[in-house]
Protein backbone atom coordinates (compact mmCIF):
# COMPACT_ATOMS: atom_id res chain seq x y z
CA UNK A 1 0.00 0.00 0.00
CA UNK A 2 1.20 3.50 -0.78
CA UNK A 3 1.01 6.28 1.76
CA UNK A 4 -1.44 9.05 0.86
CA UNK A 5 0.30 12.40 0.51
CA UNK A 6 -2.54 14.33 -1.12
CA UNK A 7 -3.42 16.90 1.54
CA UNK A 8 -7.09 17.34 0.54
CA UNK A 9 -7.68 13.58 0.92
CA UNK A 10 -6.21 13.66 4.43
CA UNK A 11 -8.37 16.58 5.55
CA UNK A 12 -11.58 14.52 5.54
CA UNK A 13 -12.77 13.15 8.88
CA UNK A 14 -12.81 9.38 9.15
CA UNK A 15 -15.96 7.42 9.93
CA UNK A 16 -16.48 5.21 12.99
CA UNK A 17 -15.59 1.58 12.30
CA UNK A 18 -18.63 -0.66 12.72
CA UNK A 19 -17.60 -3.79 10.82
CA UNK A 20 -14.72 -5.63 12.49
CA UNK A 21 -14.59 -8.49 10.02
CA UNK A 22 -11.08 -8.69 8.56
CA UNK A 23 -9.99 -5.61 10.52
CA UNK A 24 -7.13 -7.65 11.98
CA UNK A 25 -5.88 -8.19 8.40
CA UNK A 26 -5.97 -4.43 7.78
CA UNK A 27 -4.09 -3.88 11.05
CA UNK A 28 -1.36 -6.29 9.90
CA UNK A 29 -1.15 -4.47 6.56
CA UNK A 30 -0.73 -1.20 8.46
CA UNK A 31 2.01 -2.67 10.66
CA UNK A 32 3.74 -3.93 7.48
CA UNK A 33 3.57 -0.42 6.02
CA UNK A 34 5.23 0.92 9.18
CA UNK A 35 8.00 -1.67 9.12
CA UNK A 36 8.76 -1.07 5.45
CA UNK A 37 8.59 2.73 5.33
CA UNK A 38 11.90 4.55 5.16
CA UNK A 39 10.96 8.10 4.18
CA UNK A 40 11.59 9.79 7.55
CA UNK A 41 14.71 10.80 9.43
CA UNK A 42 13.67 8.46 12.27
CA UNK A 43 11.83 5.11 12.12
CA UNK A 44 8.07 5.38 11.60
CA UNK A 45 6.16 4.47 14.77
CA UNK A 46 2.48 4.93 13.84
CA UNK A 47 0.14 5.27 10.91
CA UNK A 48 -3.52 6.21 10.58
CA UNK A 49 -5.79 4.21 8.30
CA UNK A 50 -6.60 7.24 6.13
CA UNK A 51 -2.92 7.55 5.29
CA UNK A 52 -3.37 4.25 3.44
CA UNK A 53 -6.69 5.20 1.86
CA UNK A 54 -9.02 3.49 4.38
CA UNK A 55 -11.66 5.88 5.79
CA UNK A 56 -12.23 4.16 9.16
CA UNK A 57 -11.18 5.67 12.53
CA UNK A 58 -8.21 3.42 13.19
CA UNK A 59 -4.47 3.65 13.71
CA UNK A 60 -1.61 1.38 14.65
CA UNK A 61 1.32 2.31 16.87
CA UNK A 62 4.59 0.51 17.47
CA UNK A 63 6.62 2.45 20.03
CA UNK A 64 9.98 1.07 21.22
CA UNK A 65 9.70 -0.70 24.60
CA UNK A 66 5.89 -0.99 24.28
CA UNK A 67 3.83 -3.73 22.63
CA UNK A 68 2.39 -2.76 19.23
CA UNK A 69 -1.27 -1.73 19.39
CA UNK A 70 -4.18 -1.23 17.03
CA UNK A 71 -6.58 1.46 18.21
CA UNK A 72 -10.05 1.66 16.63
CA UNK A 73 -12.62 4.43 17.17
CA UNK A 74 -10.41 6.29 19.68
CA UNK A 75 -11.74 8.98 22.00
CA UNK A 76 -9.43 10.98 24.25
CA UNK A 77 -11.27 11.02 27.58
CA UNK A 78 -8.62 12.75 29.71
CA UNK A 79 -5.62 14.94 29.04
CA UNK A 80 -3.31 17.00 31.17
CA UNK A 81 -0.05 18.86 30.99
CA UNK A 82 1.63 19.87 27.78
CA UNK A 83 4.73 19.21 25.81
CA UNK A 84 6.12 21.09 22.83
CA UNK A 85 8.19 19.21 20.30
CA UNK A 86 8.99 18.67 16.65
CA UNK A 87 6.84 16.28 14.64
CA UNK A 88 7.10 14.84 11.19
CA UNK A 89 4.55 12.89 9.20
CA UNK A 90 4.61 9.95 6.80
CA UNK A 91 2.32 11.93 4.50
CA UNK A 92 4.65 14.95 4.46
CA UNK A 93 8.22 13.67 4.21
CA UNK A 94 10.85 16.28 5.05
CA UNK A 95 8.41 18.55 6.90
CA UNK A 96 9.00 19.30 10.61
CA UNK A 97 6.56 21.33 12.71
CA UNK A 98 6.67 22.13 16.43
CA UNK A 99 3.37 21.04 17.96
CA UNK A 100 2.02 21.53 21.48
CA UNK A 101 0.42 18.27 22.70
CA UNK A 102 -0.87 16.96 26.04
CA UNK A 103 1.79 15.25 28.16
CA UNK A 104 -0.70 12.65 29.46
CA UNK A 105 -3.80 11.25 27.76
CA UNK A 106 -6.31 8.49 28.36
CA UNK A 107 -7.90 6.92 25.30
CA UNK A 108 -10.99 4.73 25.24
CA UNK A 109 -11.30 2.64 22.09
CA UNK A 110 -11.65 -0.87 20.80
CA UNK A 111 -8.98 -3.09 19.33
CA UNK A 112 -9.02 -4.75 15.90
CA UNK A 113 -11.10 -7.62 17.35
CA UNK A 114 -13.85 -5.32 18.67
CA UNK A 115 -12.82 -5.59 22.34
CA UNK A 116 -12.95 -2.46 24.49
CA UNK A 117 -9.56 -1.11 25.55
CA UNK A 118 -8.28 1.83 27.56
CA UNK A 119 -4.79 3.26 27.09
CA UNK A 120 -3.08 5.63 29.51
CA UNK A 121 -0.21 7.24 27.63
CA UNK A 122 2.44 9.77 28.51
CA UNK A 123 5.30 11.61 26.87
CA UNK A 124 6.22 10.38 23.41
CA UNK A 125 3.43 7.77 23.31
CA UNK A 126 0.82 10.43 24.11
CA UNK A 127 2.28 12.69 21.39
CA UNK A 128 2.15 9.93 18.79
CA UNK A 129 -1.42 8.89 19.62
CA UNK A 130 -2.63 12.52 19.57
CA UNK A 131 -0.93 13.01 16.17
CA UNK A 132 -2.72 9.95 14.75
CA UNK A 133 -6.08 10.97 16.20
CA UNK A 134 -5.59 14.35 14.50
CA UNK A 135 -5.28 12.45 11.20
CA UNK A 136 -8.58 10.69 11.87
CA UNK A 137 -10.16 14.10 12.51
CA UNK A 138 -8.77 15.53 9.25
CA UNK A 139 -6.09 17.63 10.94
CA UNK A 140 -2.44 17.78 9.85
CA UNK A 141 0.78 19.06 11.43
CA UNK A 142 0.80 21.96 8.95
CA UNK A 143 -2.39 23.20 10.62
CA UNK A 144 -0.29 23.93 13.72
CA UNK A 145 2.33 25.71 11.63
CA UNK A 146 -0.28 27.93 10.02
CA UNK A 147 -1.56 29.07 13.45
CA UNK A 148 1.93 30.09 14.49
Amino acid sequence: MEIVTYVAALRRKCQEVKDFEKLDELAETMFDALRNYNGLAAPAVAIAANQLGYRGRMFVMSIPLRPPVCIVNPVITKQRGHQLGPEQCLSMPGKFVYVKRPRYITIKAVNQYGRFVKHKLSGFSARVAAHEIDHLDGKLIIDYEERG
